[in-house]
């Protein structure tokens, strides 16, 4: 059964996270999520799950371009996707860490948001610059062996 009839039958999706695209804020293997059936409006910085060919993706939403598309952005990453409105199948709900509930709408995941969410376009920078920098750091050590 795929996620969305799983949305559609129990009116949520529990998993341990995957991947890295959502780091720090979610661990895969550590934390797990809960996903919900996305009831309109979305709104901006929301964390959506939506289908990407063949698989799932659990990204931010950072805007609507209007006429049904949006684009999403995960916390670690530094392209942009554009998504119709017919791939999202759900919204974070709950996430929990080594069982305890972290709650969305706490002072700490606010003031996260504020801080490195929001600021996407100066967040693709320092992703960008840190990621060049490992690769510098990796291409000097691989030299000195």
């Amino acid at each position: 059964m795929d996620i969305e009839s799983i949305i559609k039958k129990d009116g949520f999706y529990m998993t341990v996270a995957k991947g890295v695209s959502m780091r720090p804020l979610i661990r895969a293997g550590r934390d797990t999520v809960c996903i919900v059936k996305p009831e309109p409006p979305l709104l901006p910085f929301e964390i959506m799950l939506y289908r990407m060919e063949d698989r799932y993706v659990l990204h931010r939403l950072i805007k609507a371009e209007g006429g049904g598309k949006y684009i999403f952005l995960g916390d670690n990453c530094v392209t942009l996707e554009h998504v119709d409105e017919k791939q999202i199948v759900g919204r974070l709900k709950l996430l929990y860490r080594d069982e305890k509930e972290i709650h969305l709408d706490s002072f700490l995941l606010r003031l996260y948001t504020l801080l490195w969410a929001r600021p996407w376009r100066i967040r693709i920078r320092l992703l960008r610059l840190r990621n060049r920098i490992k690769g510098r750091l990796k291409r000097f050590h691989a030299e000195k062996k």
